[in-house]
């Protein structure tokens, strides 16, 4: 069966996400801080670092990333972690340490996947 657009779902993420995940990373800041952030830095955010990082991120960090897809396309990502704050239990509280969704999908609410994704994981 071909996935449609329209039937998304969550998983986590794995090496072969990584290009994708950096498109949407670069993609979700620019859209997220234009105005804020200077123009010049935003274009010069680099999807290669972006896919650097995230591999990284699988290989040796403590933290999870998952996808969203939306008709088998990476339309979003969220990385979860032990919350770095001094002041409670890392073992038993997590923290949201990135969230992106593709900027064309911001609109249309996908937003929301993710944070029930990342409730339920």
């Amino acid at each position: 069966m071909v996935p449609e657009r329209g039937d998304v779902w969550v998983r986590r993420a794995t090496v072969e996400d990584v290009a994708a995940l950096a498109w949407v990373h670069v993609d979700a800041w620019r859209a997220a801080y234009r105005g804020l952030v200077p123009d010049e830095r935003l274009e010069k955010l680099d999807r290669a670092r972006s896919e650097t990082m995230f591999l990284r991120s699988m290989r040796e960090g403590p933290e999870e990333t998952y996808v969203v897809l939306d008709a088998g396309a990476v339309v979003g990502f969220l990385t979860l972690g032990r919350c770095r704050d001094d002041d409670v239990d890392a073992e038993a509280v997590g923290e949201i340490w990135g969230i992106g969704c593709s900027a064309i999908r911001v609109a249309e609410q996908l937003g929301s996947s993710v944070g029930i994704a990342g409730r339920n994981s």
